[in-house]
């Protein structure tokens, strides 16, 4: 008995701990899981082991995805059984959506944003981010000095070179990285996926108007604008280039929360479809009234792909076999489970769902584009 006592009072209680469990690999995996869109060079791990030390203030969870297991990544693996566990929810595919687990089908009567005010936190990640950019400024600064004042031989300025590029590479990364973790945050986008799922989309008759949620959605973005414009914004911290690229990255979040929401819709008419289109072209007039951003993922793309709901069976795997790099995969996937496949048959379907694992052999998409190509939309429309 008192050996029992003895041995519970020595026995530390279970520690909780954060999401910085395993290997590195591992722990970005986390981050992915609720951030996808943030996956850079078309499945290539971001070069930060030696800058990412705390994942929390990602805001990552206290799950501990196992490696590769659930991911959905394996195009085999994926299609075992009849193909249709990859519901008419688009987000089902593993889960991975920084929009939360998602696919419940939606609840109306839920708030529209989950957090009240968008401006919360802003200037401190946005700070935060510019911690990276100064870092690799101090190196540089450093390996100026060193190089003048010729203190390392051939191969060590080699060395310290080399250490310095990749130095330039991470830092890029990870302040591209925060901000976009930023904007998803300020959107709150999570509830207003799950509301736009809810929505009835199965109407009949052109609606004269897009949904309530965009003028909601486009007076959010207004506080948020108002907020980086104000003249003592942050007491000037906030540069007005990264004001810019901030409300880049907001704009382009908004786009996506819609895609992905839409993505989601089981059930929607050609008329439903419409109202779809009628709700991109809105918000992007709503946003662009406040201030033009040359976002990647804008009104075309996304515009686009409701269009492709449209498309027949031959010309939907030629849309997706075309655009595949721009959209995650779970978007496609819902092209064809909840859209041309359900009137094919079962073994039809699995198929086209196999071409589609085929396109993502990495599970991630590079949804980066060049500014040549941003002109290139910008003339389209």
């Amino acid at each position: 008995s008192d050996k029992s006592d003895k041995s519970e009072e020595i026995t530390p209680a279970p520690v909780k701990k954060s999401l910085l469990r395993g290997s590195l690999r591992r722990q970005k995996q986390a981050l992915l899981l609720r951030h996808p869109s943030l996956e850079m060079d078309n499945g290539e791990d971001f070069n930060l082991g030696h800058i990412l030390s705390d994942a929390d203030s990602f805001g990552g969870t206290e799950e501990d995805p196992s490696d590769g297991e659930g991911d959905g990544v394996d195009g085999a693996g994926a299609a075992d059984g009849d193909g249709e566990r990859h519901s008419a929810s688009a987000s089902s595919t593993g889960g991975r959506s920084f929009f939360g687990r998602g696919g419940g089908g939606g609840d109306k009567e839920a708030p529209l944003f989950s957090t009240a005010d968008p401006t919360l936190g802003v200037r401190e990640r946005i700070c935060g981010a510019e911690t990276a950019t100064l870092l690799y400024a101090l190196l540089q600064g450093a390996y100026t000095r060193v190089l003048g004042a010729g203190l390392l031989s051939t191969s060590e300025l080699r060395r310290a070179k080399a250490f310095l590029d990749d130095a330039a590479a991470a830092s890029d990364q990870l302040t591209l990285f925060i901000y976009r973790s930023a904007a998803f945050s300020s959107l709150a986008g999570d509830a207003l996926a799950v509301h736009i799922e809810g929505l009835p989309w199965d109407i009949r008759g052109i609606r004269e108007g897009a949904n309530a949620y965009v003028e909601k959605l486009v007076d959010r973005a207004a506080a948020l604008h108002n907020f980086l414009n104000e003249p003592d914004a942050g007491g000037g911290v906030i540069a007005p280039p990264r004001k810019s690229l901030f409300w880049t990255e907001f704009c382009q979040a908004c786009m996506e929360t819609l895609v992905e929401g839409f993505s989601r819709v089981k059930n929607c008419s050609t008329e439903g479809r419409a109202l779809m289109s009628m709700d991109v072209q809105a918000l992007h007039q709503g946003l662009s009234a406040l201030e033009p951003a040359r976002a990647a993922r804008s009104r075309v793309w996304a515009d686009a792909y409701v269009k492709a709901f449209y498309y027949g069976e031959a010309d939907v795997v030629g849309w997706i076999e075309e655009h595949h790099a721009q959209y995650q995969r779970r978007h496609m996937e819902a092209l064809v489970v909840n859209g041309v496949g359900k009137n094919l048959r079962r073994k039809r379907r699995q198929e086209m769902l196999q071409q589609i694992y085929a396109l993502y052999p990495y599970g991630a998409v590079d949804c980066h584009q060049t500014p040549a190509a941003r002109d290139s939309e910008d003339a389209q429309g």
